[in-house]
């Protein structure tokens, strides 16, 4: 008989595929499948790294195949449904939604540890608009709430009661090999295969399906076979699919490299992963053909035609919808406007507070129709602003945007008040009267002759993009708001993709192809960067490659030849995930009913579609950008306002808006730049600079606009610095053409130029014009004759000749590539002004700000260092016991040129080592020798071996010794190190485990030298013995360090601790399933606490006060316990709230806080809210209070004891018979523990006891059966 199989050998690798020879004479002789195969398991380069399918190529190879419809069913996600159902329209398909996803047995909630809760694969498909929904839901909760593992072995998971109760619209199948029902039947267990078939069978009935599938394995075959007898014997429906990861035969060798790229291994390795080579897309007679051999043919039938019934039974509906902006919210007063009254409200007091107040008895902003213009009769530029803002606000309103800039006013408003730097203006935004008036932008528009048009076009309705500049920091916390503004599920951050470009992808080739690192990384380096972008492979090994030794290599080099080969048709491929550096999404609805979430590295909650995608759903999506030269300006500001102990500068302030400044621009003509925003990007700048000479503004930013990849080619740099230092002799074809011209000496260079160029001389109303620089940009044939056409009949009907008309549109044309946005360049010349204007004012702590916003850098570190000597700066060397993390300035007696050197940038020391090192001066003092150095610092497991000697080569540790012995130091580290590791090691063996739960015996408390009383030793429990878990995930190592090292471990939660070896506990998990009711039904009519408050205790990390409205202050704390951070909200409301008042309550607050001692270092309990679709962990508190010294009643109970109702009243009788409290005497609170297989329960006892009797209570427990502890915090 012949082997069903042969193997084909491709390079160094070998894949498997039926052998098509066999039954070749009765190929079709049975073949009568009436309705088209539609592929509903299928992959995309979106399952990353194990997908070689673009989504473009998938629809397009079925339509070759005259397949109508297709599904794409990643590994947990959906990243590429937008671009599925973009491709499908163009094509005339049908796109299926689907998700590959994993589901485990248990809640999804709960932290399994690696290899505890097996993860099976399914594969759930949406039929209708609901089905859609449902899965996006799904698919955002298997990764909000159900991530599962960490690192590569991390999976979002699902459970099944979540399929189940999100089943409506949705088709779920039994998925591929890594199926539950697949994986069952491997392992022999046909009655628990068919156990689960059941359990689908009954809760999704007709919705579900036993999927077949056949690559060539044996193992397919095994399951096959008795999946088909399920099937029978259960009566449910099947479905074939194949399993494709990549579109054609021709991609077996480019997934094949994939694979290796992801895993790490060469493709010669023997024993790596590796696939068939038969996954890729199929026709219908190729998957007939492949079951023939071991399936019944009417099953198979049955099966192809199934997944055709599944597309048929589809209905048609659509993702995409128009932008909605959410609903703002009036301000306390303003309740009774409508949204564009109160606009426009805002923006006339607004432009009175830009003219310093003048004239605003003319404006009656209860009747803003009616201003009385006679006030203006001798202001000329008060009418001028007055008639453009009116023009604005009537233009915003009729194309319906005026929430959408209440939204941007709230949200910079909110920055504003709160002193988060926020950025002069960016993008073409700056041309709006209307932004400069409500505050978003600091740039007049009038006064630097930009354009409303540019911005937002009445004759081209489109979404306005409004984009922010932030600090760094700012810039969370504007999130932070936004999202309590419009709820947490209404506001995420974007997605985005890494891709493979060609130098990645090169290397990472090549290594597959075990070819010499060394000539990789020459031949990578060999690649230039084009706009920002490495030169594609392509373009490498063409003729007019800009590298000649690349293509020769290739021409000549086999293996080198064959790695480019490969290299190409990965070039462009999704490699990881990573969140957008600005985006943001603000919906008018919860996120997850129409756009899948995820988290991003820190754990912020993204969107799974990217930036281009999301707009097509009907979402807002707003750019907030954190800059690093706006947190380095507000770090200098602070560092002034110190200096001087008073607020002798803000970032608002007069000097700091663009003037003539002398010594500013001096800085800038003598090539000065380093620091100084935008100007500092290449040596080719500072030349320009130098030889431009700047002395305005407009100065600056044309610089900015020149300093392009267009215009540098074109040579403009040179003619500009001519005719700006009078150097060559140029004239005007118009004289018209020199007002709009004249700033930059005759030079096209703007984007609002050339609509300027329309207007007067084309005779082109202002819209007209946009629309004529937008064509140009596009440079379409058509569209260009016809505003040709346009252009020159204006011209002639101003009076203006033939040929000098298509002189200038000609002109036009060939600069409109590169002209540049105006109101960008002008908006970013402001904050390289104020950089300049902080540095020749202020350098020394312009340069502490800089130097510690390079802090990892060490080359940039080097080259600040110098130009600050000379500036006359003196850099001191580091002092363990003195220095910051970063830079500071260190006053002086005679001047203020000393700069501390930041601990935070000596290499293999970092930010980390030393906020570590702070932490420990902190919290038990200074460091007073070598030994107590190594002593606090060498075991800490966040620090490195190498950090006390990086400490020692710096001079850090220099007080302990001369400086000349630096090695003698380093050795004696040494010896110190081997005496402490042995003293510890003594130490531990006597230390109990950190989750002992038995009583402590008898001894001394070796760490304070105290001996217990003998009555209490049997009671009182060592906090350093608990470790609980608690419902917070996100495990900060560095703050966990920092409690450790303050002694505290006693923080409870709502915790999840399990004792995983309890027998008991595993024969009654049917008890623990009904934690919940039992708690709720029984306890409640028991004196015991059980409400939806969420019991927490906590060290405060950090507090921050803001004014959220004009009505409401908040007080957020960032708790920590020993699994993580967490975040309470504390919300004050008053009736209105201005600035003056604002700052007099902020500073009651803290004086409030200081007295309930609930500030930095401190631990409190308390109760908050946590909503339940909640994945930020958040809770809005309702109490807290300090829990310094205080002691916990913890009682511990089975949840098969809860409904003990005898076991209830004698808790309570223990409780009350041991007296009333009594108000002199301090009380203890009282926590009932309810500790199960399945879930641990916090509940608080309504009234607490008293101190005195906490030891006779626990004793009395004791005596009845109980187990109690008592804490000390």
């Amino acid at each position: 008989m012949k082997n069903p199989l042969v193997i084909y050998k491709i390079e160094k690798g070998l894949y498997i595929a039926r052998n098509n020879s066999i039954n070749k004479k009765k190929k079709n002789k049975n073949f009568n499948l009436k309705k088209k195969y539609i592929p509903l398991h299928t992959h995309s380069d979106l399952s990353l790294l194990d997908g070689a399918s673009r989504v473009s190529d998938l629809v397009n190879e079925c339509k070759r195949l005259n397949i109508p419809a297709i599904s794409l069913t990643d590994h947990g996600v959906m990243h590429g449904i937008v671009d599925l159902f973009k491709e499908c329209e163009k094509a005339d398909m049908t796109p299926i939604v689907g998700n590959e996803m994993y589901v485990i047995n248990g809640n999804i909630s709960r932290n399994y540890r690696r290899g505890e809760m097996p993860k099976f694969h399914q594969i759930i498909l949406a039929t209708n608009a609901i089905g859609y929904k449902n899965v996006v839901k799904l698919t955002t909760l298997s990764h909000l709430s159900g991530w599962q593992g960490k690192g590569a072995f991390g999976r979002p998971c699902i459970s099944k009661n979540l399929l189940a109760k999100y089943q409506s619209g949705t088709i779920i199948t039994s998925s591929c090999l890594g199926g539950e029902i697949s994986r069952n039947l491997l392992y022999r267990k046909k009655d628990e295969a068919r156990k689960v078939s059941f359990f689908y069978k009954k809760y999704f009935k007709n919705s579900f399906y036993l999927e077949i599938q056949d690559h060539g394995h044996r193992e397919d075959r095994v399951v096959n076979t008795e999946i088909v007898d399920i099937s029978r014997l259960k009566k449910i429906k099947l479905i074939g699919t194949n399993d494709s990861h990549f579109t054609t035969k021709r991609d077996v060798e480019t997934h094949d490299s994939l694979l290796c790229i992801q895993t790490g291994k060469p493709i010669e390795d023997i024993g790596r992963m590796r696939y068939s080579g038969t996954e890729f897309l199929k026709s219908s007679i190729e998957m007939f053909q492949m079951f023939r051999d071991h399936i019944p043919e009417s099953f198979i039938n049955s099966a192809l035609t199934n997944s055709n019934s599944i597309f048929t039974g589809s209905e048609a509906y659509s993702i995409w919808e128009e932008i909605k902006i959410p609903a703002f919210k009036k301000p306390v007063g303003f309740e009774h406007y409508t949204n564009n009254d109160f606009f426009k409200i805002i923006s006339f007091e607004g432009l009175v507070k830009r003219l310093n107040g003048r004239f605003s008895d003319a404006f009656d902003f209860q009747n803003y129709e009616k201003i009385n213009i006679d006030f203006f009769e001798n202001e000329p530029r008060i009418i001028k602003y007055y008639k453009r803002l009116d023009h604005e606000i009537n233009s915003i309103i009729k194309m319906g945007f005026s929430t959408y800039f209440l939204v941007v006013w709230d949200f910079i408003n909110f920055a504003r008040k709160n002193l988060i730097p926020v950025g002069p203006g960016r993008g073409s935004v700056a041309g709006s009267l209307v932004a400069y008036s409500l505050g978003i932008t600091n740039v007049d528009p009038i006064e630097h002759e930009l354009l409303f048009e540019r911005f937002l076009n009445p004759s081209r309705k489109s979404m306005p993009d409004i984009d922010t500049d932030f600090s760094i920091n700012g810039r969370e916390t504007v999130i932070e708001y936004v999202s309590m503004r419009y709820g947490q599920e209404s506001v995420a951050q974007i997605i985005t993709f890494n891709r493979l470009t060609s130098k990645a992808i090169l290397k990472d080739t090549g290594k597959t192809e075990r070819i010499s690192p060394f000539f990789l990384d020459k031949m990578a380096e060999s690649i230039p960067i084009s706009r920002g972008k490495p030169v594609s492979l392509i373009e490498m090994i063409e003729r007019a490659t800009q590298s000649e030794d690349f293509r020769k290599k290739y021409l000549t080099h086999g293996d080198f030849k064959t790695t480019v080969d490969k290299a190409m048709q990965i070039e462009g491929m999704n490699k990881t995930t990573a969140v957008h550096a600005a985006g943001i999404v603000i919906s008018s609805k919860k996120l997850d009913t129409n756009v899948p979430l995820a988290r991003g590295f820190k754990g912020e909650v993204v969107t799974q579609y990217p930036m281009e995608d999301v707009e097509f759903l009907g979402l807002l999506k707003m750019d907030f950008l954190g800059l690093k030269n706006l947190s380095m300006v507000e770090t200098t500001i602070d560092l002034i306002n110190f200096r001087f102990n008073t607020n002798i500068i803000d970032l608002d302030a007069d000097y700091l808006r663009p003037h003539f400044d002398h010594s500013s621009y001096e800085i800038l003509a003598k090539g000065d730049l380093e620091g100084v925003f935008q100007l500092d990007a290449s040596p080719g700048m500072k030349d320009i600079v130098a030889e431009m000479l700047p002395n305005s503004i407009q100065d600056i930013s044309c610089i900015l606009a020149l300093y392009r990849p267009g215009p540098l080619d074109a040579g403009l740099i040179p003619k500009f610095v001519k005719r700006k230092r009078e150097e060559f002799f140029f004239t005007y074809d118009f004289p018209e053409l020199e007002f709009i011209l004249g700033q930059t000496y005759g030079i096209l260079l703007y984007q609002e130029q050339i609509m300027k160029l329309g207007q007067e001389i084309g005779g082109y109303s202002m819209d007209q014009a946009d629309l004529m620089r937008r064509a140009m940009g596009k440079k379409k044939k058509k569209e260009m004759q016809i505003q040709k056409k346009n252009f020159i009949e204006g011209c002639l009907n101003n009076s203006f000749e033939k040929i000098s008309s298509e002189k200038v549109f000609e002109q036009i044309l060939g600069f409109a590539e590169y002209c540049f946005n105006k109101s960008h360049s002008t908006s970013y010349a402001f904050t390289t002004y104020q950089t300049a204007w902080l540095k020749s004012h202020w350098p020394v702590e312009f340069f502490s700000s800089l130097l510690s916003a390079n802090l990892a850098d060490i080359a940039k570190i080097e080259k600040y260092v110098f130009q600050a000597e000379f500036y006359g700066i003196n850099i001191l060397k580091p002092c363990i016991n003195s220095s910051e993390v970063s830079f500071f300035p260190i006053e002086n007696v005679q001047n203020h040129s000393h700069i501390s050197f930041g601990l935070g940038s000596i290499k293999n020391v970092g930010e980390m080592g030393a906020i570590v090192i702070l932490s420990q001066r902190k919290l038990k003092g200074a460091f007073v020798s070598m030994t107590d150095v190594v002593k606090r610092l060498m075991y800490d497991e966040l620090l490195g071996n190498s950090l006390i000697e990086a400490l020692i080569y710096s001079g850090s540790l220099d007080k302990f010794g001369l400086s000349d012995s630096r090695k003698i130091m380093f050795s004696d580290s040494k010896k110190i190190n081997k005496w402490i590791y042995k003293k510890q090691k003594i130490i531990l063996k006597s230390q109990p485990l950190l989750i002992d739960m038995k009583w402590m015996t008898e001894r001394e408390n070796t760490l304070f030298g105290l001996r217990r009383d003998f009555k209490k030793k049997d009671i009182l429990h060592d906090e350093n013995q608990v470790g609980f878990q608690s419902k917070f995930t996100g495990l900060s190592d560095f703050n966990f360090k920092i409690l450790e090292q303050i002694d505290i471990k006693l923080l409870l939660g709502t915790f999840q601790f399990m004792n995983f070896h309890d027998q008991y506990f595993q024969r009654k998990s049917e008890t623990n399933k009904n934690l919940v009711e039992y708690t709720e039904e029984s306890l409640i009519n028991q004196n015991f606490l059980k409400t939806e408050k969420f019991l927490f205790i906590g060290l405060i990390l950090e507090v921050q006060i803001y004014q959220v409205n004009f009505s409401t202050i908040l007080i957020k704390f960032i708790l920590e316990d020993t699994n993580g951070i967490f975040i309470g909200l504390d919300f004050m409301n008053f009736e209105l709230l201005d600035t003056d008042f604002f700052l007099k309550t902020k500073n009651k607050i803290i004086r409030n806080l200081q007295s309930k001692k609930c500030l930095p270092g401190e631990m409190i309990m308390g109760f908050g809210v946590i909503k339940e679709d909640d994945y930020r962990n958040k809770l809005s508190l309702l109490n807290y209070y300090n829990l310094k010294k205080s002691l916990i009643l913890v009682l511990r109970i089975r949840p098969d004891q809860i409904g003990n109702k005898a076991l209830q009243i004698l808790i309570i009788k223990c409780i009350r018979d041991n007296g009333k409290l009594d108000e002199r005497i301090p009380t203890v609170p009282v926590i009932i523990n309810i500790r199960g297989y399945f879930r641990t329960e916090n509940i608080r006892l309504k009234s607490p006891i008293n101190r005195s009797n906490v030891f006779i209570i626990c004793e009395k427990l004791k005596i009845i059966g109980l187990e109690s502890m008592v804490f000390k915090v």
